[in-house]
């Protein structure tokens, strides 16, 4: 953390676990299962990822902050055939925060 007059940067490194689920409608889906006799199951999978990160932080008031985090890294995230493939992610966040 280094501090440059009142803003405040942050380096660091973040890891993740998201779970995910994905439901696939479609419109012919009761013809689909009447004529074929198939369905689209629901799928389920974790995505983990890590990667490093970086924060700005800057006081609009006493307790008021104005916050802006980037993070860069790869995440393993499942494929519809069981297996995962290692892809790029990136995330950009812009808060206001109440310091208790």
């Amino acid at each position: 953390m280094l501090h440059a007059g009142p803003v405040e940067f942050t380096l660091g490194a973040e890891g993740q676990g998201t779970w995910v689920r994905q439901t696939i409608r479609r419109v012919d889906a009761e013809q689909a299962g009447r004529i074929y006799g198939i369905k689209e199951p629901p799928r389920w999978g974790l995505i983990w990822g890590l990667g490093p990160y970086a924060s700005v932080t800057y006081p609009l008031a006493e307790r008021l902050l104005l916050g802006m985090e980037g993070a860069a890294g790869l995440a393993l995230a499942p494929r519809h055939d069981g297996t995962a493939e290692l892809r790029p992610s990136g995330q950009l966040h812009v808060s206001v925060r109440w310091a208790l």
